[in-house]
């Protein structure tokens, strides 16, 4: 008689030791700590990713357009909403959030949406989560279409679980990444649609 294979891990956890629950809490405290710059774990592996190889999508097209001092202030502004809301659906572990700052084929918003569901599985909380952004850069590719270039900063948090017992503290980490906004038409706030990471700042 043929024997049924065994199921594969959930998201995000190591293939190799999926019952350890420390493990799994620097697995994700990993994945938070890289941000916006590295969504996705390693499968099978329990070292921290590497640099997300090219987009599934064609990459923006060539920027040619400025921005003006208005456009501007209001590209980093949403960003910044945005880096917010998503330190705020972390927090609470509320998935819904998610769908008012990424568009939907964002791949940003599936993975954060997998990691979120891991919290609520494994009754893990991250605490203190502060998400902030060093503008580099701003530019418009098209009317609709904005590229920030920008280092974003993650402060130290805490992972505990639902007792409240600490698991670990995750040291602050800066990436700087390149942040493409859309909006679809006019009446729509803009939305985070992809995001290419560039390099660790030490």
């Amino acid at each position: 008689m043929r024997t049924q294979p065994a199921s594969p891990p959930p998201p995000s956890l190591s293939r190799t030791t999926p019952r350890r629950p420390l493990l799994l809490a620097l697995v994700l405290a990993v994945l938070l700590a890289g941000a916006l710059g590295t969504f996705a774990v390693t499968r099978g592996s329990n070292t921290p990713p590497p640099p997300p190889g090219p987009p599934t999508t064609s990459p923006p097209p060539a920027l040619a357009t400025t921005t003006t001092l208005d456009e501007r202030t209001e590209v980093v502004a949403r960003l910044k909403e945005i880096l917010k809301i998503r330190d705020e659906a972390y927090r609470t572990r509320d998935p819904n959030l998610l769908q008012s700052i990424f568009t939907k084929d964002c791949p940003c918003l599936k993975g954060d949406r997998e990691v979120i569901g891991e919290l609520i599985k494994r009754e893990i909380i991250w605490t203190k989560s502060v998400s902030e952004i060093q503008v580099q850069k701003v530019e418009r590719a098209s009317s609709q279409l904005w590229v920030v270039t920008a280092i974003l900063t993650v402060s130290p948090f805490e992972i505990r679980k639902g007792s409240g017992e600490l698991v670990r503290t995750v040291p602050r980490e800066s990436d700087l990444s390149r942040y493409a906004l859309t909006r679809l038409d006019s009446s729509h706030e803009l939305k985070l649609g992809r995001v290419s990471f560039i390099r660790r700042i030490q």
